[in-house]
């Protein structure tokens, strides 16, 4: 398989993923919508559950209509534009990676990325809100009331990725 195939099949996992988990929520089974108006930063907090007794891990339901924790909500065609140059510029990064014989950290990172920032965008063109769904509630001061997505954490996991020196570990799947 070329390296940009690898990169290419990496990204557009990532929104099939995130739809996929989201059906799993109680209120987005029945038609892989969310329940609820849907509209600002509205948390519908209908599951609830906690993926383990201690409750460091807890599944909820809420609908984005900002960015990053709710900032710029209101700005729907702005987030967008942004999010979608972020996009475009991440899918210009995998091809350029993508002629190398052997997969980068900057290849995968720019996959993560853009496959994260897809999800989201698809998100928002298409519903006007992202859907988060997995907070944190035991970690300190703001981090615990923020709620996230698949798709947040591949960006997270990108950016500090594309952080890291490059350095000369690299695989080649040219073989």
């Amino acid at each position: 398989m070329s390296v940009t195939k690898t990169y290419l099949i990496t990204a557009g996992s990532i929104p099939l993923l995130e739809r996929g988990l989201r059906m799993q929520l109680p209120e987005t089974r029945d038609s892989g919508r969310p329940a609820g108006p849907g509209t600002g930063v509205s948390s519908v907090n209908r599951a609830g559950r906690s993926l383990n007794q201690s409750g460091s891990v807890v599944l909820t339901h809420l609908e984005n209509a900002g960015a990053a924790g709710g900032l710029f909500k209101g700005e729907r065609e702005k987030i967008s534009l942004m999010a979608g140059g972020l996009v475009a510029w991440e899918l210009l990064t995998l091809v350029r990676e993508g002629k190398k014989k052997a997969l980068s950290l900057r290849g995968i990172s720019a996959s993560l990325i853009a496959g994260g920032g897809l999800s989201n965008l698809a998100d928002r063109i298409i519903r006007g809100t992202v859907t988060d769904y997995v907070r944190f509630p035991r970690l300190p001061g703001l981090a615990g009331k923020l709620v996230f997505n698949i798709s947040d954490f591949c960006i997270i996991g990108g950016v500090l990725l594309s952080l890291l020196p490059e350095g000369r570990a690299r695989k080649d799947i040219s073989a």
